[in-house]
């Protein structure tokens, strides 16, 4: 993994941590390549190009797996996140992170909800969270935010979508976030990732 620093991920990123990589030939993990261009323009494809989820992978309590481009970068945060960055050439990323917890308190999906995106939003602002209403989460009912801040760091405007919904008894968390001048271009492709996310049975 490159030493660069993600400046928009949804959370703070500690030390790597054992994970499970479905598409790994070594039992282990691969992580796309730094050296593979990520352009700031954000041009992923042509327009209404499909990318290719040609990676999967899964945290290590196994609640989810998920599917995303080699362009992405997968770092694991303790035992039920995971964190996918796409670099950009000016420092920024676009990041999404996918977090499965075992039985929230109570099965509150508010309150899991409340707890989950305090935590992500102070990547970004020491203001609250915007307010949270009913939409779909990967098929699935939620509750979603949406949201756009200038970073902590003082970089380019940041757009945030986060989306939470219980299912099985277990809670699941999924943002993404992105330069706000990207978002037209490349919010579809990070969209696609949440989407495509398989929840184990």
């Amino acid at each position: 993994m490159s030493g660069r620093a993600i400046t928009n991920a949804a959370m703070p990123l500690p030390s790597r941590t054992a994970f499970t990589n479905r598409g790994s030939t070594t039992g282990m993990y691969r992580l796309a390549k730094s050296s593979i261009s990520a352009s700031s323009s954000g041009a992923y494809a042509s327009p209404g190009e499909r990318r290719s989820l040609s990676e999967s992978a899964a945290p290590v309590n196994g609640l989810l797996t998920a599917h995303y481009p080699v362009e992405f970068e997968l770092t694991p945060l303790g035992s039920s996140t995971l964190v996918l960055a796409r670099h950009l050439d000016d420092g920024s990323a676009e990041t999404v992170t996918l977090v499965a917890a075992d039985a929230p308190a109570a099965g509150d999906l508010d309150e899991f909800a409340r707890v989950v995106d305090l935590a992500g939003t102070r990547a970004f602002t020491r203001d609250e969270p915007p307010p949270r209403t009913p939409g779909a989460c990967n098929g699935h009912p939620g509750l979603v935010s949406r949201g756009t801040w200038p970073p902590l760091d003082g970089g380019a405007r940041l757009a945030r979508r986060a989306c939470h919904f219980l299912c099985r008894g277990r809670g699941y968390s999924f943002v993404y976030s992105l330069p706000e001048a990207l978002a037209d271009a490349d919010e579809p492709v990070l969209r696609e990732i949440v989407d495509a996310v398989d929840l184990r049975p």
